[in-house]
């Protein structure tokens, strides 16, 4: 009972904590929020590493002063070797606390047999950042078996840092249940002598790149018993013969040619009340509008929200606020950009993002955003080109096309 503890504790080490969505209700009254919703846009500098045979790392550091995070691997080396609270603090971007239990444990555990064996890096650029997801297997002391595992991490300020949001879950799944030599089969565009494999590939194919979110559509439908040659297998658990890697700048990945869209980082959607009584509206992005606006006591009944988009962008909460102003030709529909509670000009890489915000009404939204038919055929149709997954959006596709053909969506959007 006692190994088990041990064995169950150590497990933890490496494990990220999920992000558990939910519904949100403002203090002020003025809107509701949720964020179980999920909207992506276009990753670029897609790039992947296959590590050699017998590449491990393990408790490579005594102290966290020997620890920079300047690579993955170095990261994941120190979040192996962590046996303080400041030196987890300094490995992840939002810690977890570790125990004295841990602590103890990690301190005893033999570290010729307790190792990280690295299989593959993938690395992409997304929310204004660098992300990179690790696939390894643990080697345990006393587990019966290898276990596949990952850990998403993002590159802050020159250090790489563990995030415990997930990102997009589908992806993360086939990262850990797929071969590597698949894995880059699918990366590379090359086929193999298995002909449920070629058709998935086949399908997934745009503009000369593989989609990787249409072949994780595709990979889901598709019934396991056909998929079982590309899963990973378990293996016996393996004790270092051989030194830990040390040289963490040698694995470098390679551009691939993939097309992939990613979550937006911590988004949230929220629709604001018709009843809003904006005489009390205290809060910090309404006494902006009021500002730019140079609306008084006596006309703020001309403003009406309508909703908002929050996100983290770059590391920076960014909120994109719609209302609209009485003028003398009628009611006109404004943006504003926020940026940790202040103004600020559009984000030029997020332009897609402005016309979702700007011109869909929030029924239209829900109907975009919704996994089911909405039950509104034009939406459906152009909806369908747009979600790379059931549970997905992508805004990026979706704003090009309001931008370009805004009349396929007039009845559900606002033009004025």
């Amino acid at each position: 009972m006692k190994k088990l503890i041990v064995i169950n504790i150590l497990k933890k080490v490496l494990l990220l904590c999920l992000v558990v969505p939910g519904y949100i209700k403002a203090q002020d009254q003025l809107f509701s929020c949720t964020d179980f919703i999920t909207l992506s846009m276009q990753v670029s500098n897609f790039k992947v590493y296959t590590y050699p045979p017998n590449s491990f790392v393990g408790m490579n550091f005594t102290d966290k002063e020997q620890v920079k995070n300047l690579f993955p691997e170095e990261l994941l080396a120190s979040c192996f070797s962590a046996n303080t609270q400041e030196w987890v603090d300094y490995n992840e971007l939002t810690p977890h606390i570790l125990s004295s239990d841990n602590i103890n444990i990690k301190n005893k555990a033999d570290r010729k047999k307790n190792i990280v064996e690295l299989l593959q890096k993938i690395e992409f650029n997304a929310n204004g950042t660098t992300y990179a997801i690790l696939k390894f297997r643990y080697h345990l002391d006393g587990a019966p078996k290898a276990m596949i595992f990952f850990n998403t991490m993002v590159l802050k300020n020159n250090r790489w840092v563990v995030i415990s949001e997930r990102g997009d879950e589908s992806l993360l799944l086939m990262i850990r249940r797929v071969q590597s030599k698949y894995l880059n089969r699918i990366f590379n565009i090359q086929k193999s002598d298995n002909d449920v494999f070629n058709k998935l590939l086949h399908l997934s194919m745009e503009d000369n790149r593989i989609d990787l979110n249409k072949f994780l559509f595709y990979y889901d439908e598709e019934k396991w018993s056909n998929l079982e040659f590309m899963q990973e297998t378990e293996t016996e658990v393996k004790t270092l013969t051989d030194s830990l890697i040390t040289h963490f700048s040698e694995y470098k990945s390679e551009p691939k040619p993939v097309q992939l869209s990613f979550p937006l980082s911590k988004l949230k959607y929220c629709e604001f009340y018709d009843d809003t009584n904006m005489l009390n509206d205290t809060t910090y992005f309404g006494k902006i509008v009021l500002a730019k606006e140079k609306l008084t006591k006596r006309t703020k009944s001309s403003l009406t929200y309508i909703h908002k988009l929050d996100f983290d962008y770059k590391f920076q909460s960014i909120e994109i606020l719609k209302y609209k102003v009485k003028t003398r030709e009628g009611f006109i529909s404004k943006l504003v950009w926020l940026e940790n509670g202040k103004e600020i000009k559009p984000i030029s890489e997020l332009k897609n993002l402005q016309p979702v915000v700007q011109y869909l009404q929030p029924k239209s939204f829900w109907a975009f955003q919704g996994y089911e038919k909405s039950g509104i055929s034009e939406i459906d149709v152009i909806k369908s080109k747009f979600k790379p997954s059931i549970f997905d959006l992508d805004l990026y596709k979706l704003g090009l096309y309001l931008i370009t053909k805004p009349q396929e969506l007039s009845k559900y959007c606002d033009f004025d």
